[in-house]
C-alpha cells in the first residue's frame, strides 16, 4: 500500500496544503487582478516591479486620505463606517497573502532585494494605518483621537506590542496586526539575506551569482 501511496504524495503535506490555501486566497487579492492584468496589457511574463508599487502607493495614500478625511465615526452613514472598516480589514489580510505567498510559495529569484526591503517597509506603515482605520471606523475599541490613534498603532507595529488606547474590543484585532507585522519583519529580515539564499534577477533575466 505505501508504494502505490508514495507516487502521488507531495514531499511534504504540510507545504502543499499550505501552499495551496495560500495560492488560491491570493487570486482574490486586488493586487494580484492588478498584475494578471498589466501582464496582459504589457505582454510580459512577469508584472514590472513598479506595477506592484504603484498599488502599494496608491492604496497607501487613499488609507490615509480616508483616515483623515472622513467623518467622526458617530456622525458618519453606518454603510460609510462599515465600508471603510470592510476595505482596510481586507488590505490587511491583502498583505498578510502577499507576505505568505512570498515565503512558502514564490520561489523566482528577487528581482531587486533593496527594493523589496523598501516595499515590506511601506508593508509596515500600512499595517499600522489600515489597524488605524478598521479600529476607528470598524470596531470602535478605542479611546482618543484618530491622531492618537494611529501614532499607537504604528508603535505597536514597530515595537511589536499592543497599545494602551485600545478597548477590549479591538484588542483581538490589534494582536493579529502586531501577530501580521512580526510576519512581515521576519520577511524583511529575509530579504536582507535574499542575494544568498534566492540571489536576484539581472536585467536579461538570468540570476545574478
Amino acid at each position: 500500500m505505501i508504494k502505490k501511496l508514495a507516487p502521488v504524495m507531495p514531499d511534504s503535506i504540510y507545504l502543499a496544503t499550505v501552499r495551496t490555501i495560500v495560492t488560491t486566497l491570493s487570486k482574490a487579492s486586488f493586487n494580484n487582478q492588478w498584475q494578471r492584468w498589466t501582464k496582459r496589457e504589457l505582454g510580459l511574463k512577469r508584472s514590472p516591479m513598479w506595477a506592484t508599487e504603484l498599488y502599494q502607493l496608491t492604496t497607501l495614500l487613499g488609507g490615509l486620505v480616508l483616515l483623515f478625511s472622513l467623518p467622526e465615526p458617530s456622525r458618519a452613514p453606518r454603510i460609510v463606517t462599515t465600508f471603510t472598516g470592510v476595505l482596510a480589514v481586507f488590505r490587511l489580510f491583502e498583505i498578510l497573502l502577499f507576505a505568505l505567498h512570498w515565503v512558502l510559495v514564490d520561489r523566482r529569484p528577487v528581482k531587486e532585494f533593496r527594493r523589496s526591503l523598501v516595499w515590506f517597509g511601506l508593508s509596515l506603515l500600512e499595517l499600522g494605518v489600515f489597524a488605524t482605520l478598521a479600529l476607528f471606523w470598524f470596531t470602535g475599541g478605542f479611546s482618543g483621537t484618530r491622531w492618537a490613534l494611529l501614532y499607537e498603532m504604528l508603535g505597536a507595529v514597530f515595537n511589536q506590542s499592543v497599545p494602551t488606547i485600545v478597548g477590549t474590543g479591538g484588542r483581538i484585532l490589534v494582536h493579529a496586526v502586531v501577530i501580521e507585522s512580526w510576519i512581515v519583519l521576519l520577511i524583511v529580515i529575509a530579504v536582507a539575506v535574499s542575494g544568498i539564499t534566492r540571489r536576484e534577477l539581472t536585467r536579461d533575466g538570468t540570476a545574478r551569482r
